[in-house]
């Protein structure tokens, strides 16, 4: 037995009649959640059922997928903020990785370049 169906005020698209939320757009069609108690209302009250708090009319709300945006570090962009100097060690750290990878790859592969060279 098919539902009966209507149109989402907010896309105009046919939906079932007894839906909570708009599959092509997402809005909520049904359902109030009390900002205060997390009561879920209809949509035609102005007050929560549970514990009196105004329910906001929501007539224009569409809901969509939540995006964290990352600011870009120091680490990211390979540069030191202004006032800070990296570590003096880690570079004489990394010049002596580079130097006992080179010595080992000679012994096996005869000479090879480094960076500097």
């Amino acid at each position: 037995m098919a539902g009966s169906l209507t149109a989402c005020p907010s896309c105009k698209k046919g939906i079932k009649e007894d839906a909570r939320y708009c599959i092509h757009c997402g809005s909520i069609l049904k359902a109030v959640y009390c900002s205060e108690c997390g009561t879920v209302n209809p949509d035609d009250l102005s007050q929560c059922l549970e514990c009196g708090n105004p329910i906001p009319k929501l007539t224009d709300i569409r809901w969509g997928p939540i995006v964290n945006v990352l600011q870009p570090t120091s680490a990211m962009v390979g540069e030191t903020p202004q006032g800070e100097h990296p570590e003096p060690d880690i570079q004489e750290l990394d010049d002596q990785r580079e130097r006992s990878l080179l010595s080992k790859l000679k012994g096996r592969f005869g000479r090879m370049r480094s960076r500097g060279d």
